[in-house]
């Protein structure tokens, strides 16, 4: 690898790192002002408050370090890859809530859904539709270089 490779590996580390710490930091933020004005429902469950009782700590941890080493590692810089980015973050946003409080700190309410969400909550879904935004692309281009 040449120091050029080197310092661009490590400047996109460093951005990386970056946007996932101001995500989570714009997440918290948000959670602790609203505790403030006392809006915040409790969520003991996972997304939304489904499956409640279930061992979201550590299945929220695992995933988050294993989707921080694909972030981290991922040469990719497209749309997958920052989808990817949102993803990370929102995950780990909401096991910080966990560790500290034992449960999510909610206060969007969904009028739809019945249900609370967060900032990291669209983080997550922002991320999940970017991820496959982006994979639809590639099999786009794939299909058309294998027509050429």
């Amino acid at each position: 690898m040449s120091k050029k490779e080197k310092c661009c590996n490590k400047l996109n580390f460093g951005s990386d790192v970056f946007l996932v710490i101001v995500l989570i930091m714009v997440d918290q933020i948000s959670k602790w002002w609203m505790m403030g004005q006392g809006r915040v429902v409790w969520n003991m469950g996972g997304v939304w408050g489904l499956l409640p009782g279930v061992g979201w700590t550590v299945l929220a941890g695992v995933l988050c370090l294993g989707f921080l080493v694909i972030f981290i590692n991922d040469r990719n810089r497209g749309v997958i890859h920052w989808g990817l980015g949102l993803i990370v973050a929102a995950g780990m946003a909401n096991l910080l809530d966990r560790l500290v409080f034992g449960a999510v700190r909610d206060f969007i309410y969904y009028p739809l859904l019945g249900v609370y969400g967060n900032l990291a909550d669209i983080f997550l879904g922002a991320g999940m539709a970017m991820m496959v935004a982006g994979m639809w692309q590639a099999k786009k281009l794939d299909k058309g270089k294998q027509a050429q």
